[in-house]
């Protein structure tokens, strides 16, 4: 016997939609799916996309980003996001790392850690336009753009030469079409089709033991595929000597 050697297998929106009405007993087996049903379903799904963004830290979903420190050549802050000054086609819904860079076209550019601060931290920064060689930045999202913000601002030399490397954690992209595939790696395909199916159970009235026995073999599910898909590495504490 000889293994596949393939590693490309997917599901459809569709397919996640079917396979969640089969689990609760509103689509038989050999069943097309029907209109109705599917238009119900897919807002569900979309619905449940947005609720499991925010599940642990998804590392797939970590985008790096340079930004130009002449964007903070008038303000400490710029807006992020689809159509605004730093351009992306999502809201980040939170910064997890930064570094600033000294030439980074350059073959071996250089690199210095950069604190991210709390929300605390940055109303507690006095004179947020003083400029230098920027130590420490924020992030503050807002319901469809985000603020980015540095201190010290950049003087002359860092608005030409220097950048801001960005780690954001972005959104969980929607299923638009009929054949759109997860915006999540395979591992998590059932886990999505088991807590769609559990918040469609209500609809076709389930009996609340079944809803129970599901509920409880969905959440299994995702509890370890969501263990699973986490950055791993060794805690260091230090203390902060700003």
């Amino acid at each position: 016997m000889a293994t596949s050697g393939s590693y490309d297998f997917t599901v459809s929106r569709d397919t996640i939609i079917e396979q969640a009405l089969r689990k609760v007993g509103a689509l038989g087996d050999t069943e097309p799916l029907d209109d109705a049903k599917k238009a119900i379903a897919a807002e569900a799904l979309n619905l449940m996309v947005k609720t499991l963004m925010p599940l642990g830290m998804q590392v797939w979903c970590q985008d790096e980003q340079f930004v130009p420190m002449s964007a903070f050549s008038a303000s400490p802050a710029i807006e992020v996001g689809n159509g605004y000054t730093f351009d992306l086609d999502y809201k980040p819904l939170k910064l997890l790392e930064a570094q600033r860079y000294d030439n980074v076209d350059a073959t071996n550019p250089s690199s210095v850690p950069l604190h991210v601060m709390t929300n605390r931290e940055w109303q507690q920064t006095t004179r947020k336009k003083e400029t230098g060689a920027p130590i420490s930045v924020y992030y503050r999202p807002e319901v469809d753009k985000g603020w980015l913000h540095v201190w010290p601002m950049p003087d002359s030399y860092w608005q030409t030469n220097g950048f801001v490397e960005v780690v954001f954690l972005r959104q969980l992209q929607d299923f638009d079409e009929s054949t759109n595939t997860p915006d999540f790696p395979s591992e998590w395909h059932e886990a999505l089709v088991y807590q769609l199916a559990v918040r469609l159970a209500p609809n076709y009235g389930l009996p609340p033991l079944e809803r129970q026995q599901l509920k409880k073999e969905a959440d299994e599910i995702l509890g370890l595929v969501a263990s699973f898909d986490q950055e791993e590495g060794s805690l260091y504490i230090t203390v902060d000597w700003s």
